[in-house]
């Protein structure tokens, strides 16, 4: 199937501006397995089999949002009726399941993929210069750091030293370390204005060329 540029860029423009996200992701189980004659016995093996089931379920979908940039909000399982299953125990208080599955989720770990968003909506090259995203972007730069490149600009102002996710303001956009070699900042990622008006006008050619730089940006990975 052919792919339009203008699609690309659209899809560029969903990811990187609208912040476009997959909602929810769900994992169907089945607890059929878990029969039992006994109303603890089976909240207990419930509690096992999600748990044993969905042991990768986080760890797996934050990577598959880090790999792809788009973050993925909520991750749900969902279990097949437990009437059915209880049917095995005669139990009429079905309670005790409900627990087990309730203590579950307070035991599940965290999410830990940070949203995408907070590391910056483009990455660019620690060796780009300021003036480049001024001209780029539309941003102030004082005279005299013009030919500072990103890196240079966190080794002066980030008064400690960088780690992943330290933040630099530069006039209305914030540099965001996302990678780091040597002990320097050597990828950085630019959250831009949530709202358009906050953003400087651009002029026509300042338009193309960020355009381009975005496109750049994603299509080679820095």
């Amino acid at each position: 199937m052919w792919i339009e540029p203008e699609e690309i860029a659209e899809t560029l423009e969903m990811i990187g501006r609208q912040h476009l996200d997959v909602r929810t992701i769900t994992l169907g189980l089945s607890i059929r397995s878990c029969a039992c004659d006994d109303i603890a016995g089976l909240a207990q093996r419930v509690y096992d089999r999600v748990a044993t089931a969905s042991a990768r379920l986080v760890p797996v979908a934050d990577a598959i949002a880090r790999e792809y940039g788009i973050p993925i909000v909520n991750k749900r399982i969902a279990v097949s009726p437990v009437a059915e299953v209880a049917a095995s125990c005669g139990a009429r208080d079905l309670s005790p399941v409900a627990e087990a599955l309730d203590r579950f989720f307070v035991d599940m770990a965290p999410s830990s993929a940070p949203d995408p968003h907070l590391l910056g909506d483009f990455m660019v090259s620690g060796e780009h210069t300021l003036a480049e995203l001024a001209e780029i972007y539309g941003v102030k730069v004082d005279e005299n750091e013009k030919a500072l490149t990103l890196s240079d600009y966190f080794d002066i102002h980030l008064h400690q030293a960088p780690k992943e996710g330290a933040e630099l303001a530069l006039d209305s956009i914030v540099l965001v370390a996302r990678s780091l070699g040597g002990g320097r900042v050597n990828v950085v990622g630019l959250r831009l204005p949530e709202d358009e008006d906050e953003a400087p006008p651009l002029t026509r050619r300042q338009r193309a060329r960020r355009k381009l730089a975005d496109i750049w940006s994603q299509v080679a990975g820095v």
